[in-house]
């Protein structure tokens, strides 16, 4: 079925997963059926209770809420912050095949 509709992408779940081991199994299967090394692999990982890859395995950022909280005390500290949490979590999805991180500040 994914051969021949050919999806832009899958977004994955909490469900999705049980550890990283099994979720870079999942993706390399997706890619497989799909027939595409380039599919796109998202997930909702912006923080605290939108995060669907939970601790130990992966970390959990704070939301977007507490940067800014952070940013009107110094605002340098909390870019570096979250320059910081971010690319620590882009590795980290990067490293099980995760490809695009569907971290929005505002949902319209």
């Amino acid at each position: 079925m994914f051969k021949k509709y050919q999806p832009l992408g899958y977004i994955l779940f909490s469900r999705n997963y049980q550890n990283p081991t099994q979720l870079r199994r999942l993706i390399d299967s997706l890619k497989e059926a799909s027939g595409r090394d380039d599919i796109l692999i998202l997930i909702d990982q912006e923080g605290e209770r939108v995060s669907r890859l939970k601790e130990p395995h992966f970390k959990v950022l704070p939301n977007a809420i507490k940067y800014n909280q952070d940013a009107k005390i110094n605002l340098n500290a909390a870019q570096e912050r979250l320059r910081s949490d971010f690319a620590f979590v882009g590795k980290q999805l990067r490293e099980v095949g995760v490809n695009v991180n569907c971290a929005s500040v505002a949902a319209v």
